[in-house]
């Protein structure tokens, strides 16, 4: 019965369907005429533009200007001028006053056409610019460039900023180390969005070039008007000109004897074997899910990025320029970027016919919206890569119609949630990934040259740039051997992805934490000398050994990169080392992660690392790759002894958590790698370590008679980090004094795990009004004995209402953790319920809070998916049927089973 449920369930769920995401953010350029009157050239309506405030501000490095200048961007303009002869230029061709242009940038056009660009503002206007959102064509004057004896260049003016607008250049390769490219919102000018409110400082052009030495930054504009539009261009288009607009700025190298400083095809800069220079690039509202597409549209073909899948347009791709310039992406910082949609209710009536359609799709209970995001946290996981999500704290004003004309007085909203904003990457969830500006919507990436936010952000990017060319250089180091079809076979063969559980599901260790691990005697002989193969770590359920095989990776990792290769210590310098991993996970009872063959497999993708190493794959997993997961364990196993020992490696660690949730024999499976590590001796020293960590499990005593062993228990100075850490994400309504009081109610309680104190401060959470006697009261009642805590809590649901009950029986009986838009169906799946229509009208908008008012004490949500707290939770509610008087289970006839 309770398969055919699922099966009516499955069936009834709704397909997400990749989309695109569109946001609003359009800046008012208003020129001043010569005739003084004010007049919008382009007639851009920013639906998320406020009012300019009637103070200005100066920079220091620009002069004072009116309010409202003519912004105009001038292409082709002679290599050889500065910005005085510029200013002389278009003196000449426009007929005005020199004195009524500023000019605000000039650099190298990035494309390597030997010209240059500039950015200027012109006060008064010009009769020769003339009609709204033109181009105009002028001939250089011949008296200008007596040094051509050909046909005198053109200079085009515009006024959309559409494409790469450079912001500075430099004269030698040596100079210039990072690329940046900040892309704007829907319909904006890609220079005036970036311009402080009410004033004239742009800090793309006159900060960040000269705070950051080495940084060339470019702005990349679109045209995606929503008012009196008549383009029907989608976002997929745009995207797609976006990815093919970056290959034409790059790569760029200086090599001695290839000649001046410009664009180099593909293969002369491979042949030269010169990395490209670092992307990071800045995403405004709309230019974050453009930024987003262009990323999940590169086909990867490179080993570290296997996790990685093509999608969009570009999944057949196969340019190099694409895929080099995927792995030369070091850092996104998004800023306002709708990821579940925004408050589209002032937007409809604007847009008009092409356009409403699409806009209908970006509202917050769109799926569409949520299908794609959901496959760009799946898809998008590249652990060398940085991105930041900012988001607003001020409502932002809406768009009414006024006598016939379209004015900022609507009411004010908030235009992308802090929710919206921030649904970033699994990992990325602390404090320093996730950050608010006290601004609105538009006001997000408009600085004046004494701005604290602008500082802030400045920070990040210096980190940013200081690490980004060590890292795009090991990358391009790292995945230079591997072929085309060597790719395609990592990519074939590495399903289900291998680090989701790590990623996805186990809790970053709090900085700080588990120092107390790298100084004990068992992991120092574990690590660094020959005489022990295995470190046994056990500990009950809740003390963290999961959080403690993801530091151990992440520090050998690191701890590995600093072993000199010729040094005194045990690793040779006949290989490289090499940290592999797997982590167990039972909750997923279709097996994904739960056999001996998924371990291995896992194992032996992460070892496939050089095109030499690939003799020990059979060549029909390459041809059929269905094959290798219907392969038997004992040739599975051979495949990975074939890899382990090749000289390759000096040194392989091998990380195991939760190794009691394997589904079968343990015993069996460490008898192997004992057989193993007797014939993997390299000049006498052991060439493959094992880490794993179980429960206590009486069992593996016999097996690892010989092996040190630490019997893991919280330590009390982790416990106070972490506490400190959790207290502190409570919301505002928790004062400083009632969060002192509940750290001082949680430390002062013996035998607390991580565990309790992660259910525990749930339960805090969910208090409405808090006060002292009732966090006394929810401490001292929340037993230490995890079986109590669950019994108490899971009879607090069957109390409750009937919805919590359906919640937590789907996340604990379905065979693997359903998604919210998965279990919104399953809530609304009735007992008599025939066919989805039939559901519709008891489907409900499932968010994280909601999940956290009904059973999200117990429950967890990563990635979109609903799963239960820990593996023991589960445990204790199937084994001890503790949901078996739920009316949603009897009304199934499901109770007792």
């Amino acid at each position: 019965m309770w398969d055919s449920t699922l099966l009516i369930l499955t069936t009834a769920l709704v397909t997400s369907v990749l989309t695109v995401l569109l946001t609003f953010s359009l800046v008012r350029t208003i020129v001043i005429t010569s005739s003084g009157k004010k007049t919008n050239p382009t007639e851009k309506l920013d639906p998320t533009e406020e009012p300019t405030p009637t103070k200005e501000s100066t920079s220091a490095k620009e002069p004072s200007l009116p309010k409202y200048p003519g912004l105009y961007r001038a292409q082709g303009i002679p290599l050889e001028y500065s910005k005085d002869s510029v200013k002389w230029l278009l003196h000449l061709i426009l007929a005005c006053e020199e004195d009524s242009l500023v000019i605000h940038s000039l650099a190298d056009d990035p494309r390597g056409k030997p010209t240059k660009v500039a950015a200027f503002t012109l006060i008064g206007g010009s009769e020769h610019l003339s009609g709204r959102g033109r181009r105009w064509t002028f001939p250089v004057p011949k008296e200008e460039c007596p040094s051509r004896n050909t046909q005198s260049p053109l200079v085009s003016i515009d006024d959309h900023f559409e494409g790469f607008t450079p912001m500075n250049s430099f004269k030698t390769s040596e100079e210039h180390k990072i690329d940046f490219i900040a892309i704007s919102g829907l319909g904006s000018n890609a220079y005036g969005s970036f311009v402080e409110r009410g004033g004239t400082h742009m800090w793309l052009a006159g900060s960040l070039p000269y705070d950051i030495p080495g940084i060339r930054v470019l702005t990349y504009g679109y045209d995606s008007h929503l008012h009196n539009s008549d383009s029907f261009q989608d976002l997929e288009a745009i995207s797609s000109s976006f990815r093919t607009n970056i290959g034409t700025i790059r790569p760029k190298v200086d090599v001695s004897g290839i000649g001046n400083y410009q664009s180099l095809s593909y293969s002369l800069r491979n042949q030269h074997d010169i990395p490209p220079k670092p992307l990071i690039f800045l995403g405004h509202s709309l230019g974050g899910v453009i930024l987003k597409m262009v990323f999940l549209s590169i086909p990867v073909e490179i080993r570290g990025l296997t996790n990685l899948k093509a999608l969009v347009q570009m999944n057949n791709s196969a340019h190099k320029i694409d895929k080099e310039n995927f792995l030369s992406t070091y850092a996104a910082l998004f800023f306002g970027v709708p990821n579940q949609g925004m408050d589209i209710g002032s937007l409809i009536p604007m847009a008009g016919g092409q356009n409403l359609p699409m806009l209908m799709n970006l509202g917050k209970e769109s799926e569409l919206l949520r299908g794609l995001h959901r496959e760009f946290l799946s898809n998008f996981t590249y652990k060398t890569s940085r991105i930041i999500s900012y988001y607003e704290t001020k409502v932002s004003p809406t768009a009414i119609q006024v006598d016939g004309r379209w004015k900022m007085k609507g009411k004010r909203v908030v235009l992308v949630s802090q929710s919206s904003a921030t649904h970033g990457r699994p990992w990325e969830n602390q404090p320093h990934h996730i950050q608010a500006i006290n601004r609105s919507h538009s006001n997000l990436v408009k600085f004046s040259s004494d701005d604290e936010v602008y500082d802030r952000i400045l920070v990040r990017l210096k980190e940013f740039a200081e690490d980004s060319i060590k890292v795009i250089q090991r990358r391009f180091e790292d995945n230079a051997d591997l072929s085309h079809e060597q790719h395609q076979c990592l990519r074939d063969l590495n399903r289900p992805r291998f680090w989701e559980i790590r990623d996805t599901k186990i809790h970053q260790p709090e900085p700080g934490t588990l120092r107390w691990l790298y100084k004990t005697p068992e992991f120092q002989s574990w690590r660094d000398n020959e005489h022990f193969s295995t470190l046994w770590i056990r500990g009950s359920p809740g003390q963290g050994k999961s959080v403690l095989a993801k530091a151990v990776i992440n520090h050998l990792d690191e701890w590995s990169k600093l072993i000199p290769r010729d040094s005194s210590t045990s690793i040779t310098n006949l290989g490289s080392v090499k940290v592999i991993y797997f982590f167990f996970y039972k909750q997923d009872e279709e097996k994904t992660f739960s056999t001996p063959q998924s371990l291995i497999r896992a194992l032996i993708v992460q070892l496939l690392t050089a095109s030499r190493i690939f003799e020990h794959l059979p060549r029909t997993y390459q041809a059929r790759p269905g094959e290798f997961f219907t392969e038997r364990f004992g040739t599975l196993w051979n495949i990975f002894c074939d890899l382990v020992c090749d000289p390759l490696y000096s040194r392989i660690y091998c990380v195991i958590d939760a190794l009691d949730e394997c589904e079968e024999s343990v015993s069996d499976l460490l008898s192997g790698f004992k057989k193993v590590f007797s014939g993997l001796m390299l000049n006498g020293r052991l060439r493959l370590k094992l880490l794993i960590t179980t429960r206590p499990m009486p069992d593996l005593a016999n097996e690892l008679d010989s092996s040190p062993c630490i019997d893991l228990k919280a330590k009390t100075e982790d416990l106070k980090l972490f506490v400190q850490k959790k207290i502190s994400n409570l919301p505002q309504r928790f004062g400083p004094e009632l969060k002192g009081k509940a750290t001082e109610l949680l430390l002062g309680r013996t035998e607390r795990t991580f565990l309790w104190v992660s259910i525990v401060t749930n339960k805090i959470e969910r208090m409405v009004l808090p006060s002292f006697a009732k966090l006394t009261t929810a401490v001292a009642e929340s037993s230490t004995d995890l079986d109590e805590l669950y019994s108490d809590i899971t009879y607090q649901v069957m109390r409750g209402p009937l919805e919590g009950q359906k919640l937590l029986a789907w996340a604990a009986y379905s065979r693997r953790p359903l998604t919210l838009i998965e279990l919104e169906a399953a809530l609304a799946t009735q007992i008599g319920s025939e066919s989805k229509e039939s559901t519709e009208d008891y489907r409900a908008n499932l968010t994280k809070d909601a999940v956290a008012s009904t059973a999200g004490v117990i429950l967890e949500i990563t990635a979109d998916t609903v799963h239960l707290i820990h593996q023991s939770a589960k445990d204790f509610i199937l084994k001890g049927n503790q949901l078996a008087n739920s009316p949603f289970l009897c009304g199934l006839g499901l109770a007792g089973s």
